[in-house]
């Protein structure tokens, strides 16, 4: 067993039973673990997460920022039950101290996580979509950033800045909704995007815990394929980003944006990033 978690599992350390069964999940593959000091901050992440009401909201949970170069496998684990819904590394995107950078042509991460079989919490009118977006960019991108979705089309899509008017979304939902970047004051690809939908009539598009906009688009189905990020996902993956991913998940439409913001600004400043 690796050293620095023996001693934190046997030493009173203090982690949560969550997170120490991500650290034993690591260790069981072979993975590098994160240092002390990060497992320390990852710990607080979870701590501020429970006391927000998020983390039993969540069904997929991934960290990749921890401003070290040498965790891509312990990357891809899901916090929220570490044995499944380990992310697949396709194609070729790179991973730094900030996460995974997609590399515009081929790569992307694969969740394996299928919102119409796998969830718990999420639910055609109760869902939220999120991921830490870590590159600023122009307008004209033509990118996505995440999305899922079913035999000949999809339902969950994120594109920041797709052409210069819009930023385009879909929260289960069959066709795109257009948010003005200039209306909404989308003036930056960086922060946290989250899609949070709690009725069937209307969702909402926030960045860094603010809301951007309502949208008014009635439900029309879950999406029936696996979750991807750094791309959109119908079947068939394509319109790659090369843009930085950080984090990312999925659960209840009841997951604060502003709370998530917050616990994920603090962990941010703990790692020094």
């Amino acid at each position: 067993m690796n050293k620095k978690l023996w001693f934190y599992i046997n030493s009173g350390g203090g982690f949560t039973a969550e997170y120490t069964a991500l650290l034993a999940r690591g260790t069981a593959l072979g993975y590098t673990l994160p240092s002390a000091a990060t497992q320390t901050a990852q710990n607080a992440l979870i701590v501020a997460l429970k006391a927000a009401g998020i983390w039993s909201l969540l069904d997929v949970f991934y960290v990749a920022m921890a401003n070290d170069a040498n965790l891509t496998n312990f990357s891809t684990l899901n916090w929220v039950t570490p044995a499944s819904y380990q992310q697949t590394i396709v194609g070729s995107p790179t991973y730094g101290t900030g996460g995974f950078t997609g590399d515009g042509s081929t790569g992307y991460l694969n969740t394996n996580f299928n919102p119409t079989t796998n969830a718990v919490n999420l639910s055609l009118n109760s869902a939220s979509y999120f991921m830490w977006c870590n590159t600023n960019s122009g307008a004209n991108e033509a990118k996505f950033q995440m999305g899922g979705g079913i035999a000949g089309g999809y339902r969950v899509g994120l594109s920041i800045h797709f052409d210069s008017p819009n930023t385009y979304t879909r929260c289960n939902v069959s066709s795109d909704q257009a948010t003005s970047n200039a209306g909404a004051g989308i003036t930056t690809a960086l922060g946290l995007w989250h899609l949070q939908r709690s009725a069937s009539t209307d969702y909402n598009l926030y960045q860094s815990g603010t809301l951007k906009a309502n949208i008014v688009a009635n439900s029309t189905s879950l999406p029936t394929t696996f979750e991807f990020l750094c791309v959109r996902n119908n079947l068939t993956a394509i319109l790659f980003t090369n843009k930085i991913y950080s984090m990312g998940g999925c659960g209840s439409g009841s997951i604060s944006a502003s709370g998530l913001n917050t616990a994920w600004g603090t962990y941010k400043t703990a790692i020094g990033l």
